[in-house]
């Protein structure tokens, strides 16, 4: 199935959902950028938001999270803001928070 195919059924399944986005789908903000962009494939896709094929490959089939730097990135690519991203990705928590993994990585590498 080619990305056009993909977005028109990630389209037609949320179709009853278009105002609210309640239901966390990151296919219907993936097909949202790609059309955006006038894109046809994940790997052009994948490109023109500088991330390998593979993360795009895990965001559809929800092995990897939509964090909150991935929103970032995807935001100032597609010259949206962080929220219009959130509210077609169906994210319902008040505040995005950014993970911290312990203290290690935060303290300075010794030389």
């Amino acid at each position: 199935m080619n990305m056009a195919e993909r977005n028109m059924a990630t389209n037609q399944s949320y179709q009853s959902d278009t105002h609210t986005h309640s239901v966390y789908a990151p296919g219907r903000l993936l097909a949202t950028l790609a059309s955006w962009f006038n894109l046809t494939t994940d790997r052009s896709l994948s490109k023109r938001l500088q991330l390998s094929p593979q993360v795009l490959r895990g965001i559809r089939s929800g092995a990897i999270a939509i964090t909150p730097s991935l929103l970032i990135l995807m935001a100032e690519a597609a010259g949206k803001t962080v929220d219009e991203l959130r509210e077609l990705l169906g994210e319902r928590r008040r505040k995005a928070r950014m993970t911290c993994y312990g203290r290690q990585a935060m303290r300075p590498a010794l030389a």
